[in-house]
């Protein structure tokens, strides 16, 4: 898959004006046959990023690709405090519109830019980091790089979820009906191969061997059902950490 632009994607995806809270979910893809995901799956999502992430109230959580923030507000109930990071300036707006919360912080910067500059500045050191629905807008440099200097940042004590993942090998259970394999055929021999707005797919084999690259533990593993059939949770942990 040739390298796409992800900012430009998102600059222009579902520019929609927000009247609700559906018009949020909507806003970011959160939805099945464009209608909201069930309030009970969006409730499991969050959960299931509470637990892997470990998530405890002197937390200091790092939210990257946060969009609109519409995972930010419950996330926050659960932690000291949040910076949420997103380059789509409409989004980080409607976030500080509609989904603030006094222990969140918005940022529009490039995830990657972003981690870059704290590494530096060390002015927001997150104990743990959460990506979520994002990996398959980034390649594996720059996830081994996101992971890298995370780890420098946080002196090696750091737990990092990334949620949604597009697996390789589960890619045909989205790709269900000859029609949609036609589709995926149709994708590969674009220049600009958006995936149908997924992105890339991932192998396991490629989270294990960045892991194992910088000294990390991971564990990668199916979503419910309830949530997808054709994405996986990765989550990534430091030797050093509690």
């Amino acid at each position: 898959m040739t390298e796409v632009n992800w900012q430009q994607f998102w600059d222009n995806y579902r520019k929609t004006e927000i009247r609700s809270d559906q018009d949020l979910f909507f806003e970011v893809g959160k939805t099945v046959n464009r209608q909201p995901i069930a309030e009970a799956a969006f409730k499991l999502s969050i959960e299931l990023v509470a637990r892997d992430l470990e998530l405890k109230l002197d937390d200091r959580l790092l939210e990257l690709c946060c969009g609109n923030g519409l995972m930010s507000v419950p996330l926050a109930a659960l932690v000291r405090e949040i910076h949420a990071v997103d380059f789509a300036q409409h989004l980080i707006d409607n976030a500080r519109k509609f989904r603030e919360a006094s222990n969140i912080t918005y940022i529009c910067a490039d995830a990657v830019t972003y981690v870059r500059e704290l590494a530096v500045s060390k002015s927001y050191v997150p104990s743990k980091i959460f990506l979520g629905d994002a990996l398959g807008y980034f390649e594996p440099a720059l996830l081994g790089e996101i992971l890298r200097t995370v780890r420098n940042l946080t002196n090696n004590r750091f737990r990092f979820l990334a949620t949604g993942i597009p697996s390789d090998e589960l890619k045909w259970n989205f790709y269900n009906t000859p029609e949609r394999v036609r589709r995926y055929e149709d994708n590969q021999r674009l220049e600009n191969n958006f995936n149908d707005g997924l992105g890339r797919w991932w192998h396991t084999s490629e989270l294990e061997r960045l892991a194992r690259d910088l000294g990390l533990s991971v564990l990668v593993k199916k979503q419910p059902s309830k949530l997808s059939t054709f994405r996986v949770d990765a989550i990534f942990s430091s030797q050093c950490l509690d």
